[in-house]
């Protein structure tokens, strides 16, 4: 009889204990893949259960992502300050293009203003890019701290740099290109260059909208 008393109290005491208090956080489990913490800009975001108000829930809680699927802070900070680089360099390499596809002589026929629109808006694009680049090397935690400023900016460099590479497969008339290997092999290396910046900024604009 006793015993049936003890086990009896011992159910109840079970029953009324909280389990999230009791319950330990499994941090071993698949720790290669699941070990980095997703969040806010301390990256410990705890998530508000505001229904019951349960503050053991809200305090011990933690939201993982895979590492494998969803890149880290320090990962898009490095690719943003790599993409700033690649700025630079896309400004410089611009910088050749008028003497190398001879802009002058294709230009020379053409009513002046005209003309003076055509290298207005080269230089307005030859400004954007290397402000791109100037805001990536030396703001990177500022693209990334989901602020509706970062969200925005990142948003529209990914949409600058996608409808560029739109235009370049389905606009542009290639048949005038100058013929060689060096063209063939710098147009390839522009279009992985676009891509890649469509791909980082994209990947920076759904980390600061916590999709990632």
């Amino acid at each position: 009889m006793s015993i049936r008393v003890l086990f009896v109290a011992a159910s109840r005491r079970g029953a009324k204990q909280n389990p999230l208090q009791s319950a330990k956080p499994v941090k071993s489990v698949l720790q290669s893949c699941y070990g980095t913490p997703y969040g806010s800009r301390d990256e410990t975001r705890r998530y508000q259960h505001t229904k019951n108000n349960n503050t053991a829930f809200t305090k011990n809680t933690q939201t993982y992502i895979p590492t494998c699927f969803a890149p880290t802070m320090l990962n898009l900070k490095t690719l943003l300050l790599l993409s700033g680089v690649g700025h630079f360099l896309l400004v410089l390499g611009s910088v050749t293009i008028p003497k190398l596809l001879d802009w002058s002589k294709a230009l020379a026929s053409v009513p002046t203003l005209i003309r003076q629109m055509f290298w207005t808006y080269a230089g307005y694009i030859l400004a954007i890019n290397l402000c791109f680049g100037l805001v990536s090397v030396l703001g990177p935690e500022e693209l990334l701290n989901g602020s509706f400023l970062a969200k925005s900016v990142t948003l529209f460099i990914a949409l600058y740099w996608l409808a560029r590479v739109v235009i370049q497969f389905t606009y542009f008339d290639k048949t005038d290109l100058p013929k060689g290997l060096i063209y063939t092999w710098g147009e390839v290396a522009l279009v992985l260059l676009f891509i890649a910046f469509t791909v980082v900024y994209a990947l920076a604009f759904m980390r600061n909208c916590s999709w990632i």
